[in-house]
């Protein structure tokens, strides 16, 4: 028990003092003035010819392909930072135009599509989605999964990361045993994701509780009781509030059985689970860093797509195969230590989440469209 209080003080103090520096900053507004043009980018390959004889590598230097006549049309809400989509028109020279919706975009005319999405709005606008279809649009959808083809790309690792925590959670339990779920606003894509993954651990059994955005459904106490009440249960899965089940548990005075959680990818959540870790070895957990400029990303995607560049072999993937794919860090505590010695390099946006910096022009066209 004195091990358990102590370590609970430890954590308690680390996370203090982290979060007092680690407020995150509000997305600024998007800016209203012209985009100024800069620079053109150019991407410099390097190919080396294939010889058993030693030669000088071969410089090929591919240019930007030009942006004249094509207008991108981006659908966002007035209150979304848009500063790295802006930032990719003015370093590719297209002319971006806003719209409110999809709708409306289509009205304009525009080229090609980019919409700031996530997990609920993509279903919601799935009307406007075959009207861009109809008058062959294309649309980059950003931060969530759309499975309308052809023409529809999404830069999102939504399905992958998701998929991922719910089999690591599988296996360390063995593929069997009590599992626990809480999926807030019962979102229909997460429940296929958990079902799916649930369907190949047929001795796994679960259970879903309630978890409601308008009523206090996951607290610390909530979940501190089911764990006293409840020992047999071995994981316990959430979309939202992973730091209310993580210190509700590290609380905890000696349970029967510790159960598993997800961390998350935050400076404060990442020390405190150093700190655990350090004082036991055998401490488990598992988080992922997502992509953090998929506009601006999607601006140069676009641009290659629109000149006719195809996207290369390993490019495309997730549950419908129309997915962009990131290598995006996955964090367990193997690999944590490694990870807080790159947390440097990582961007910190709202709420001190970190997220992976935007991909460079050359990053983006080698990893996504074949030379």
């Amino acid at each position: 028990m004195k091990k358990r209080i102590s370590l609970t003080i430890v954590l308690f103090i680390s996370w203090t003092i982290l979060a007092t520096g680690c407020s995150g900053t509000p997305a600024s507004p998007a800016p209203t003035e012209a985009i100024s043009p800069s620079v053109e980018p150019t991407i410099t390959i390097q190919s080396t010819p294939e010889t058993t004889e030693p030669v000088a590598p071969t410089v090929t230097s591919f240019s930007l392909p030009s942006a004249d006549g094509f207008v991108l049309g981006y659908e966002a809400e007035e209150k979304q930072n848009v500063d790295g989509l802006l930032k990719a028109c003015a370093e590719t020279k297209m002319d971006c135009v806003r719209g409110k919706d999809i709708d409306e975009l289509v009205e304009k005319d525009v080229d090609v599509i980019i919409s700031y999405s996530n997990q609920w709005h993509v279903f919601g606008v799935w009307p406007q989605i075959q009207n861009a279809k109809a008058a062959s649009i294309p649309i980059f959808m950003l931060n969530a999964d759309s499975g309308e083809q052809p023409g529809i790309y999404n830069l999102s690792t939504l399905y992958l990361s998701t998929r991922a925590s719910l089999e690591w959670m599988m296996e360390e339990m063995g593929g069997e045993g009590e599992f626990v779920y809480f999926n807030f606003g019962a979102n229909g894509f997460t429940q296929e994701i958990i079902d799916e993954v649930l369907a190949a651990y047929p001795n796994v059994k679960a259970t879903s509780m309630p978890a409601s955005y308008e009523n206090e459904s996951l607290t610390q106490e909530i979940i501190a009781e089911m764990v006293k009440t409840n020992p047999e249960i071995k994981a316990i899965w959430s979309n939202e509030k992973q730091m209310e089940i993580f210190w509700a548990i590290a609380k905890l005075e000696e349970p029967e059985q510790r159960p598993l959680f997800l961390c998350s990818p935050r400076l404060d959540n990442m020390s405190a689970w150093k700190d655990w870790l350090d004082a036991d070895p055998n401490f488990k957990c598992f988080t992922t860093i997502q992509p953090g400029g998929t506009d601006y990303e999607g601006v140069y995607a676009a641009l290659f797509y629109l000149s006719g560049l195809e996207f290369n072999s390993q490019a495309l993937g997730g549950k419908w195969g129309n997915t962009l794919l990131y290598d995006y860090p996955v964090i367990t505590s193997e690999n944590l230590n490694e990870w807080m010695g790159k947390l440097d390099s990582m961007e910190v946006v709202e709420y001190g989440f970190y997220r992976l910096p935007a991909m460079t022009a050359e990053e983006i066209f080698t990893n996504w469209f074949k030379e």
